[in-house]
């Protein structure tokens, strides 16, 4: 009985106190609510890579990214995302910057950006 009771105290103590570390990471270019908006999200949990987003437009639209793999641009370390229909960008983080580089259209913008950490929220 005594066993059972310390088992079930440990339990509920480890699970009040063991709280996920969540953050996400903002990135945006262009006035929201106009054509040459867009907006990138990438979002951890304790340190490990879980969900990135990508939001364009005036109305807004958002698609899922799948993250493909490190990779080197132009000299600089990089990590490449996919769309579902393979289309690639190459992502530079460059401090409180993003660089994300078409290399198809042979296009590159600046996204400035924040990181907010939700797990205290």
């Amino acid at each position: 009985m005594k066993r059972l009771t310390l088992q079930i105290i440990l339990t509920l103590f480890l699970g009040t106190t063991s709280k996920a570390q969540l953050r996400v990471a903002n990135y945006s270019y262009g006035k929201p609510k106009t054509d040459q908006y867009e907006h990138f999200e990438f979002w951890t949990k304790d340190n490990k890579r879980t969900d990135i987003s990508y939001a364009y437009g005036k109305d807004r639209r958002e698609v899922k990214l799948h993250y493909s793999s490190k990779d080197e641009i132009n000299g600089d370390s990089c990590f490449k995302v996919q769309f579902s229909n393979k289309y690639v960008l190459y992502i530079i983080p460059t401090g409180p910057h993003l660089k994300v580089i078409d290399a198809m259209e042979n296009t590159l913008r600046r996204f400035p950006g924040n990181m907010r950490d939700l797990s205290m929220v």
